[in-house]
């Protein structure tokens, strides 16, 4: 190629020349002077041509746009026939002829792929190539030929700078889509962590919530069991001081059957002292019916002259029934109260006494009773609610 040429061509697409690496691109890049110098005269023609050469070059210059829509294999087929028709004077060989002729076909099939480019170069490319016929060397075909080999070459080159742009692209595209990735994968695990912090913090939650409840549950079971030794601590202490009144009551009993004992005693000194007879009624029936007659009236005298009050002031203290045995001389008197069960509580058993007390003198013995005892025991047990009840 001319030195003058090679200045005249864009620098963009010769540094796509220089980059390109395929062999289509190479073997366009061949110089055409070996086939030029086969004959002398077409050389000295060339150099008139150039000037028109340089003209076609510059309308090849507005080319890179329109060429940008044409795919490879149009280009390539352009560049096949860049590198054949150049020899076109009538003195070619059968066989150089015979190989245009494969590139006229190939070109022929390049204007449907070539359909959306308009320039008056691409144009001028996309004319078929007619090499059937011999021409007569011409210099106005010589300055076609040579402008469309040239435009072939520089659309080649465009489209070699194209694919290169297309591979930065493609190039910037992936480094583009491999930096998404990666921050991605850095947003993902990010938000692992993040879970995974949040899911320490609630187990850590549930630890302190665990801990919590089982401090009050065991503050609880504390509570309950000083409650628990409070009730047992009161109730012994309720027992001990029953059992103290019990001995209380034991002792008083104990007492009054000793004085019993001894006024006995110092009645049997007495000159005039003969043994008293004495009946016991224990319950409500008995084979002498005077005998369980008196009871019954001795009974009712106590139940109707106890007042509401006082049974209900001595139902309110806790206690269980006494069982009381009254002696009743055959004049109406009281000769003794003796406990034979106690009611367990000291205020209780004072109550029954104060009654047994308060009724005295009682109906005397009738006659026939009179005859058989100088004394009876009446033993009964005393309920208190609403009443007294002697069962």
């Amino acid at each position: 190629m001319p030195a003058a040429s090679a200045a005249a061509m864009p620098a963009p697409v010769l540094a796509a020349m220089t980059a390109a690496s395929s062999p289509a691109v190479e073997r366009l890049g061949r110089p055409v002077e070996p086939l030029r110098a086969k004959s002398e005269r077409e050389a000295a023609e060339l150099s008139a041509e150039l000037a028109s050469v340089d003209a076609a070059r510059q309308e090849i210059r507005a080319a890179p746009a329109v060429m940008s829509a044409a795919s490879s294999p149009v280009v390539e087929v352009l560049r096949r026939a860049g590198g054949t028709a150049r020899v076109t004077p009538t003195r070619q060989r059968p066989a150089e002829l015979a190989q245009l002729d494969v590139v006229r076909d190939d070109i022929r099939s390049a204007p449907a792929m070539l359909s959306a480019a308009s320039s008056p170069a691409i144009e001028a490319l996309r004319r078929p190539i007619d090499l059937s016929r011999p021409r007569e060397p011409d210099g106005r075909d010589r300055t076609a030929e040579l402008a469309r080999l040239d435009a072939q070459q520089g659309v080649a080159r465009i489209e070699a700078a194209r694919a290169e742009a297309l591979r930065q692209e493609a190039g910037r595209a992936e480094a583009a889509r491999q930096e998404a990735a990666r921050q991605e994968a850095a947003r993902a695990e990010s938000a692992r962590q993040d879970a995974a912090r949040a899911e320490s913090a609630r187990q850590a939650a549930a630890r302190l919530e665990a801990a919590r409840v089982e401090g009050i549950r065991q503050d609880g079971l504390r509570l309950e069991a000083a409650k628990l030794a409070a009730v047992q601590a009161q109730a012994q202490a309720e027992e001990e001081q029953r059992e103290a009144r019990k001995r209380a009551i034991g002792r008083q009993l104990d007492e009054e059957a000793a004085r019993r004992d001894a006024a006995r005693d110092a009645e049997r000194q007495r000159p005039d002292w003969t043994p008293a007879r004495r009946g016991r009624l224990y319950g409500r029936t008995d084979a002498n019916v005077d005998l369980a007659a008196y009871g019954e009236a001795w009974a009712r005298k106590i139940q109707s002259n106890v007042s509401v009050e006082q049974a209900r002031d001595v139902a309110r203290q806790p206690h269980t029934d006494a069982v009381v045995t009254v002696a009743v001389r055959s004049n109406g008197s009281v000769e003794s109260i003796t406990f034979v069960r106690s009611s367990g509580v000291p205020a209780v058993d004072d109550a029954i006494t104060r009654i047994v007390r308060s009724q005295e003198n009682y109906p005397a013995f009738p006659p026939a009773l009179r005859r058989d005892f100088d004394v009876v025991e009446i033993r009964r047990s005393w309920h208190f609610d609403m009443a007294v009840r002697l069962d």
